[in-house]
């Protein structure tokens, strides 16, 4: 945020709502010399700035004062969105006794829900579905309240928004599934979740690659050891390749253990007869294919 603000007064308000002294927010605001709507150069509004830092009765006393409670910012965020993104509940229901609305999206296309879901603050995301949030809520690059959520792990948040209605498999508009990015992530509970309702283990986004192939590259065995509980299969790449060879690129010496003892199918060349390019990286790698 900016603290650019219009007069030395707004200076003040502002001051007064980040560090919670509601005794000279009152004096400021009941001067009559002030507007409660006061804002810096980025239009974030000293209401936005007391909703972040969870002052409740500072933004009581802005809301009192007649502050516009859905104004947005430039980046088209607002006091709901501010509270919610720091999980600030308390602040949130306020907000939504004297009419903040759950719809109104940033220029990126978030919502109050969305960066709830992000940043898993369970009792707001609960809190902001009661007062109708759009569980598919979507960002500018199609990313849900669920992607955002598995992105980061957050397994409660999960459970709430797929107990919701959220599509367990809406993927991003590159073809990015929740399960996808839990499985990048390292996520293993969160993966687990995921497929217990319903998650396409074996779907690809555009470049092909698939949930167990990412864990494999990555040495995620936790979230390769849910997959394969969920299914034993190791699959293929259209491009011919598999989980194994993943392991190999990624340097990963227990993923080809563990993927081996999963009766992983020996490294064999993709469509274009090719092994992977980095296949010598690892001699240890190499000995553990050798042998098996």
């Amino acid at each position: 945020m900016s603290f650019k603000k219009e007069t030395p007064l707004a200076n003040a308000v502002f001051w007064a709502a980040r560090k919670g002294n509601l005794a000279l927010l009152q004096l400021l605001l009941n001067s009559g010399r002030v507007d409660a709507d006061c804002r810096d150069s980025c239009g974030t509004t000293a209401l936005m700035v007391a909703s972040n830092s969870g002052h409740y009765e500072c933004v009581k006393e802005f809301i009192m004062q007649g502050a516009d409670i859905n104004y947005q910012r430039e980046t088209g965020s607002t006091a709901l969105f501010f509270a919610s993104q720091q999980g600030h509940n308390d602040v949130v229901k306020l907000l939504f006794e004297f009419g903040a609305s759950t719809d109104i999206q940033t220029k990126g296309g978030g919502t109050a829900l969305t960066v709830a879901s992000q940043y898993g603050h369970s009792t707001v995301v609960e809190t902001l579905l009661k007062n109708g949030a759009n569980v598919h809520d979507q960002l500018n690059d199609g990313a849900t309240s669920l992607f955002l959520a598995a992105q980061e792990g957050h397994v409660t948040v999960i459970r709430q928004l797929l107990a919701s209605g959220a599509k367990v498999n809406q993927a991003r508009r590159d073809g990015t599934a929740p399960l996808w990015i839990a499985a990048q992530m390292g996520h293993s509970e969160a993966v687990k979740v995921l497929l217990l309702r319903g998650a396409h283990r074996d779907a690809d986004r555009q470049d092909g690659s698939t949930a167990l192939f990412k864990a494999a590259f990555k040495g995620h065995n936790g979230v390769i050891e849910e997959l394969l509980k969920f299914s034993p299969s190791l699959g293929l790449l259209k491009n011919g390749s598999s989980a194994l060879h993943a392991a190999v690129m990624g340097g990963n010496i227990q993923t080809v253990l563990l993927l081996l003892g999963a009766n992983a199918d020996p490294l064999l060349p993709n469509k274009n007869n090719e092994l992977p390019a980095d296949l010598t990286k690892s001699d240890r790698i190499l000995k553990i294919l050798q042998a098996s």
